[in-house]
């Protein structure tokens, strides 16, 4: 359903730990009725109790709205205390095995292999730091060090062969 894809897709282009996409509440996204374009994520909920800044994509941002739209439909945001990502029969936030659960009920089904919500993270981050600099994904990752951050580095071959065919070493020009 909806929930499921906004919950993965979330945390996909988010590379929030799975304590932190649980832990956020309608208010952290949409504070006055509009989408943030940048998440705030609370010290409560972050690791470390260090708040961070992540920047939401374009396509992240629609589809929160169009969650957010059919849960408000439904009447189930009571408040600013209503958590982002609920049971979908008791009303109560999502707890960390149950993002685990959904996550590898679909990626069986999608992928035919188990996934957990680590991996998003591990898929942001690598994907990420072939667009932007280490240092921007050790700060949208929240990571104190960046020996941390550089575990998403995976260099292909072709980005390997593109490197040293840069070289002009010895060569006369």
């Amino acid at each position: 359903g909806r929930r499921d894809y906004t919950l993965i897709v979330f945390a996909l282009n988010t590379g929030l730990r799975n304590s932190e996409v649980i832990g956020l509440n309608v208010v952290d996204v949409n504070p006055f009725g509009t989408i943030v374009k940048e998440l705030n994520l609370p010290a409560l909920i972050a690791k470390n109790n260090k708040p961070r800044r992540i920047p939401l994509n374009d396509y992240i941002i629609s589809v929160l709205g169009l969650y957010l739209f059919e849960e408000t439909n439904l009447k189930r945001i009571t408040g600013d205390k209503t958590p982002l990502f609920r049971s979908l029969y008791s009303n109560k936030r999502l707890g960390q095995r149950d993002f685990q659960q959904i996550l590898d009920r679909h990626s069986i089904n999608a992928l035919g292999r188990h996934c957990n919500p680590h991996i998003l993270r591990h898929t942001f981050a690598t994907n990420l730091v072939k667009q932007a600099d280490i240092k921007i994904v050790q700060e949208i990752l929240g990571h104190a060090s960046l020996q941390s951050t550089q575990v998403y580095l995976h260099p292909s071959s072709s980005e390997k062969l593109d490197a040293v065919n840069r070289l002009t070493l010895g060569h006369n020009r």
